[in-house]
């Protein structure tokens, strides 16, 4: 019987643990969502480039929800430009967690 209540203990403790270790605001954040969002935002660019010009994007959600243009890492001074153009300022309808910074990439491919 000692050995159950033991077993029943750390049975408890073990679940406890598990549950108040999990990040609920990590599950309301869809960040494929939110990639696509700006995959939206960032079509039909209105500079030339060369197909597959990539740029690393720095973004981050400040705390009335809109995006702020951390950096933009790129050889094309145009694509800075658009990519500041386009999103900064913008309100996203996924959810991002406020304050925290995202970096992602972005290549910029013809349709044709």
């Amino acid at each position: 019987m000692k050995t159950f209540k033991s077993f029943l203990l750390a049975a408890v403790l073990l679940t406890g643990t598990t549950v108040f270790a999990t990040n609920p605001i990590g599950d309301k954040v869809n960040k494929d969502e939110a990639a696509q969002e700006i995959a939206q935002l960032l079509e039909n660019p209105n500079f030339e480039y060369e197909d597959g010009t990539e740029a690393q994007v720095t973004l981050k959600v400040n705390s009335n929800g809109t995006l702020e243009v951390v950096s933009v890492a790129t050889k094309n001074r145009r694509a800075v430009k658009f990519i500041q153009n386009r999103l900064e300022n913008q309100k996203l309808e996924s959810s991002l967690e406020a304050g925290k910074t995202y970096t992602l990439p972005v290549t910029f491919q013809s349709l044709s």
